[in-house]
């Protein structure tokens, strides 16, 4: 009796233990569902120790930078409350898109937003996936309309850029970011300030990965912050060739 006791008492601290260890993955899992898809949240959860540790490492990313052109003024007319129905729309479309194509939402800037993909996973197509991102969002946001201002109609400018960057957990043991840095960054934003409306700029780097797949249009060297020589850039004019 004492050791069949005994034993029960075991299973059900294993029990409990299990259902503890569920339990925060399922909190962890639901977490990193707010940056990334739910395959990579889960592949993350697997293996923790190995995708969230504090520090970073170098690795080829492709940095998506969005931007809405004209929203600003815009939204300087309408009431706050309107503006923001009209960005949690946008900003919906933009996340759901983000993860389709196995994205990782790093932040948001306002009425901007910042992605990166290869990390913390790494896919052969990161910089194809991160160019059809880019054409979907803005393929999406032109089908948007708003039943109590049908007269609005959202633009975006886009710029991409492939490279080497640090991506990690920067921070210390109570606040972290999983994000990426490095002047590769700093590329994909400066070619997103100089994306028009509905434009999507790509850096040379990127188009080398993605060039059998994608019509573009050369744009030539575009000046960039912190680089003595210009970046080649390329206008993204539509997906599959």
């Amino acid at each position: 009796r004492e050791e069949l006791l005994t034993r029960v008492k075991s299973l059900l601290r294993i029990k409990a233990l299990h259902d503890e260890v569920e339990t925060k993955s399922l909190l962890l899992r639901n977490l990193f569902g707010r940056y990334v898809s739910a395959d990579v949240a889960a592949e993350i959860v697997a293996d923790p120790g190995r995708h969230l540790k504090l520090g970073g490492d170098k690795r080829e990313v492709t940095i998506l930078f969005g931007d809405l052109r004209g929203f600003t003024p815009l939204a300087e007319q309408l009431d706050p409350q309107d503006v923001v129905e009209i960005l949690n729309s946008y900003l919906k479309l933009v996340i759901d898109t983000v993860f389709e194509f196995t994205g990782t939402l790093d932040k948001f800037r306002g009425d901007g937003f910042m992605a990166f993909f290869g990390a913390p996973i790494v896919r052969e197509d990161d910089p194809l996936n991160a160019v059809r991102c880019a054409l979907a969002i803005q393929e999406r946001l032109a089908r948007i309309a708003f039943t109590k201002f049908p007269e609005i109609r959202l633009n975006m400018g886009v710029g991409i850029n492939t490279g080497v960057v640090i991506a990690g957990n920067i921070g210390s043991e109570r606040r972290t970011d999983y994000t990426v840095i490095g002047n590769e960054v700093n590329t994909a934003q400066r070619f997103e300030a100089n994306a028009g409306p509905g434009q999507i700029l790509i850096t040379g780097n990127t188009y080398k990965r993605v060039k059998e797949i994608v019509h573009v249009r050369e744009l030539g060297l575009l000046r960039v912050l912190g680089k003595q020589e210009g970046v080649l850039a390329y206008d993204v004019l539509s997906g599959v060739k």
